[in-house]
């Protein structure tokens, strides 16, 4: 291959990337506006380490819902999440303690503190 036909390609390639971050740059104004009935949950998840992006606080927001008074407590959220690891034990034996499959939505947008 030419070194212009590769130039080319390396242009075409970036002015596509320009065009995806416009698109989504559009889109998540989109979603900031409408969820400005939700403004003082998403700066209150601002607060808690490892939700550091509104994005993500959006997300947790979308995932659990604005009102959590459906959970008795934060163990039972963490629970529902996934985030916390299964007991499987019978007669003594420990087989699994790794941490369970639900909240497979919520888990990849939480950054490890």
């Amino acid at each position: 291959m030419t070194e212009r036909f590769v130039r080319g390609k390396l242009n075409v390639i970036r002015s596509h990337l320009g065009g995806l971050d416009k698109c989504k740059a559009l889109i998540e104004n989109l979603v900031l506006r409408l969820v400005d009935p939700y403004l003082y949950q998403v700066e209150l998840l601002l607060t808690v380490p490892g939700v550091s992006d509104p994005m993500t606080a959006i997300r947790t927001i979308a995932e659990i819902g604005a009102d959590i008074s459906q959970f008795e407590s934060s163990k039972h959220l963490c629970s529902w999440a996934g985030l916390t690891p299964q007991n499987n034990e019978s007669a003594g034996k420990k087989k699994t303690t790794r941490i369970g499959k639900a909240g497979q939505y919520i888990k990849p947008s939480l950054s490890v503190y």
